[in-house]
């Protein structure tokens, strides 16, 4: 029951073949087994959200664990955003999203670990496919949670690559909506320019369905397109930085897609693309530096040594440069979105490859900060490959045209399972 996609669960309970009880304590029986190996969890509950399973009856997510990120605020669970300055601290209000969750029925067992203020200093999060390995970051616990048959679904952010790295290396869905398009209210701020609620799943339609839910609709199934699709196959300048497993990734489903009947079609990007990860550091790096004012005066030497010098890297930006830096990502998001009238979608790597072993370092964003640069929504699907660990592909879509995004991408998923 475990590995059943969210919707197929759902049905399930609607029909009476199982009841919310018996697939809540299902999700429950797999955390205590695999919890204490992966870690996942920054703070669990289970009792009190097993206690709270009645009133959650008859409501659309039906009691079932939704995996949370520590860097939302709830209102009945610590809060840490990864640090220790905020060990036990107990926010007074849920974030918006955490609140919504609730009053869709989803039973929030916890908080899941996430990298210090979901930048890069690493939480102790194994990889469920392969406990040496890292999960990725910062949405560690999240995608790990959703991999290990923990909880159906999972909320994480993503500034960098913080959704579509993890999803990828642990083997499942990830979503980065459009910018903006989830409320960010009540997270803790990293970058604001940037910072995306992002969803993990089994497939598709389990994030198409949580998104939906969150955006106040009914959840109706997901249709995939049935019309041939524009596909743009991405290499890009930093084609060289992934490895031959992502490479063949990438280029064994375009192969795929082109035999389905799908008109793929490599693109050269615009020039100014390739300046954006520098824009994307600036940015970010100062947004994060002033977003962190209270840590700093009040606890510095609880802060991180990488955190330390991404601090001070952002305070040595001014604010004309930070400025520049915002005219420039916001003239390439014009670019993209001129482009988006030529597409369909983008195919491109998810990550540089397999997740890295070891857990001091969750993997490189190379792959991922350009479209989280450009407020692009992102789906990272897993293939078939003859990695030693999981590997997806990555498709992009246009600027606030997620639902279509979805089902294109519903379609694409299907072609390459087949």
């Amino acid at each position: 029951m475990t590995d059943t996609p969210l919707r197929d669960t759902l049905a399930r309970i609607a029909r009476g073949d199982i009841t919310a009880t018996e697939a809540f304590d299902a999700c429950a029986a797999a955390i205590e087994a695999r919890e204490p190996e992966i870690r996942a969890f920054a703070h669990l509950d289970l009792d009190h959200a097993r206690d709270a399973l009645p009133g959650r009856a008859g409501l659309p997510l039906a009691g079932l664990p939704v995996a949370l990120k520590d860097i939302f605020d709830s209102a009945d669970m610590p809060t840490t955003y990864g640090s220790p300055i905020y060990a036990g601290w107990r926010p007074k209000t849920d974030a918006a999203v955490a609140a919504r969750l609730r009053a869709l029925g989803a039973s929030l067992v916890g908080k899941t670990v996430t990298t210090e203020f979901a930048m890069a200093h690493p939480g102790p999060t194994r990889n469920p496919r392969d406990p040496a390995r890292t999960p990725g970051g910062s949405s560690s616990g999240s995608a790990a949670a959703v991999a290990a048959g923990m909880t159906p679904a999972g909320i994480g952010t993503q500034t960098a690559g913080s959704v579509i790295r993890p999803a990828s290396f642990c083997g499942i869905v990830g979503f980065k909506p459009s910018f903006g398009l989830l409320p960010t209210a009540g997270m803790k701020p990293l970058a604001p320019s940037f910072d995306t609620v992002g969803l993990f799943g089994r497939a598709v339609d389990d994030c198409a369905l949580l998104c939906d839910l969150l955006l106040g609709g009914d959840g109706a199934p997901l249709q995939p397109v049935a019309n041939r699709l524009r596909v743009g196959l991405v290499r890009g300048a930093n084609w060289g930085e992934a490895s031959p497993e992502a490479q063949a990734a990438v280029l064994g489903a375009a192969e795929t897609l082109a035999k389905a009947g799908h008109a793929v079609e490599e693109i050269t990007p615009p020039a100014s693309f390739d300046e954006l990860d520098a824009a994307h550091w600036t940015i970010m790096a100062r947004e994060a530096a002033l977003a962190t004012a209270f840590e700093q005066s009040t606890a510095p030497e609880r802060i991180s040594a990488s955190f330390s010098r991404l601090i001070a890297e952002g305070l040595a930006v001014s604010a004309a440069v930070h400025a520049a830096a915002l005219a420039q990502m916001n003239g390439a998001r014009a670019e993209m979105d001129a482009l988006g009238g030529t597409f369909d979608l983008l195919l491109t790597f998810s990550a540089p490859g397999p997740a890295p072993i070891g857990l001091d370092f969750t993997g490189s964003p190379v792959f991922n900060k350009l479209w989280s640069a450009l407020g692009t929504p992102c789906v990272t699907i897993p293939v078939r490959t003859e990695a030693p660990a999981p590997i997806g592909v990555q498709l992009v879509g246009r600027r606030y045209d997620d639902a279509s995004f979805l089902a294109r991408a519903l379609a694409v998923e299907q072609t390459l399972a087949a």
